[in-house]
């Protein structure tokens, strides 16, 4: 019995049990280690780390469901920081878990990948800023998507380990007002009014080469059309989401979907005119295909970028 049914029966039944829930929240449960804390949102958001802090950013997937946030202590190990990692990496992936990204101390970026992302406080969770190990992870596919990070490190003298998880599953309770998971692409002069009745638009036009982040062709019509709904929607702004096709490993195709949508989001803001604080980009990766990847046609169908509309107030 899954732990999502347990989590809907409850719910039905008005027993808000958290301590129960708590007990069998989470995926990976560390070898040895006692937990320490954990924080549980019904309906939350993440984002999580998918590449290091780089000259003032860092490549994030936006994540929301139900986050179940864990911190676990080992007393007395002796073990390097590696040695408590890797177990957790092998035992994620042996649950299959397809491995994101996944980086150590300075190579995340230190002092600002830690200070960027969640942590738990002392002293459930410590991160010695010179020795610490992080992966990012997803399960799934489409709706049924989960999302995981993990955070490992010790104390000085390794009297003691340190191990954090964030995961992301699927939230328990469908959106009040569902949008639906595949919106099909319009003629330009359909934008509008799409954003207007979906919030969310599938942009027609755009080409881009297999593996290649920079667009090889587009349609300056539908573009010139997101560009005047905005002007003449001066309280809206507009997430530009990537897509890709299933070519490649999960890991390659979620950064190359992000550097898709970035490449639009530069497009828009330098011929279009956009104020660069009306446009944000993300990544989806392969997860949402609108046509079969075993057909270059549907292939190329896949390989698109979504405008979906986000209130500024």
């Amino acid at each position: 019995m899954s732990f999502t049914f347990v989590l809907r029966i409850a719910l039905i039944a008005g027993l808000f049990l958290l301590p129960v829930l708590a007990k069998a929240a989470g995926t990976l449960v560390p070898a040895g280690a006692e937990r320490v804390a954990q924080h549980q949102e019904p309906s939350g958001s993440y984002a999580l780390p998918i590449g290091p802090w780089d000259g003032g950013s860092m490549l994030t997937r936006h994540s929301e469901g139900q986050v179940i946030q864990t911190a676990w202590r080992w007393s007395g190990t002796g073990k390097s920081t590696l040695d408590l990692f890797v177990p957790l990496r092998e035992k994620l992936q042996a649950e299959g878990w397809s491995l994101i990204y996944e980086c150590e101390g300075r190579g995340c970026g230190g002092f600002d990948f830690r200070y960027s992302t969640r942590v738990l406080p002392e002293p459930d969770m410590h991160v010695d800023l010179a020795d610490f190990r992080y992966l990012a992870a997803r399960r799934g596919r489409g709706e049924e998507t989960s999302v995981l990070s993990l955070l490992v490190s010790r104390s000085e003298g390794a009297q003691a380990g340190f191990a954090q998880t964030i995961e992301v599953q699927p939230a328990t309770e469908p959106p009040s007002l569902p949008i639906p998971a595949i919106p099909l692409p319009v003629a330009a002069g359909e934008i509008g009014a799409a954003l207007e009745a979906a919030a969310r638009v599938v942009l027609p036009g755009l080409s881009f080469a297999s593996g290649g982040a920079a667009l090889s062709d587009y349609d300056r019509a539908p573009l010139q059309a997101l560009a005047a709904w905005l002007q003449a929607h001066p309280d809206r702004e507009v997430t530009l989401v990537g897509h890709s096709d299933a070519t490649g490993n999960p890991e390659s195709n979620l950064t190359l979907s992000h550097r898709r949508a970035e490449s639009l989001r530069l497009l828009m803001i330098r011929e279009f005119g956009v104020a660069e604080s009306r446009l944000k980009a993300r990544g989806e990766g392969d997860q949402t295909p609108l046509a079969s990847n075993d057909t270059a046609e549907g292939r190329a169908e896949n390989r698109r970028v979504e405008a979906i509309v986000t209130p500024t107030r």
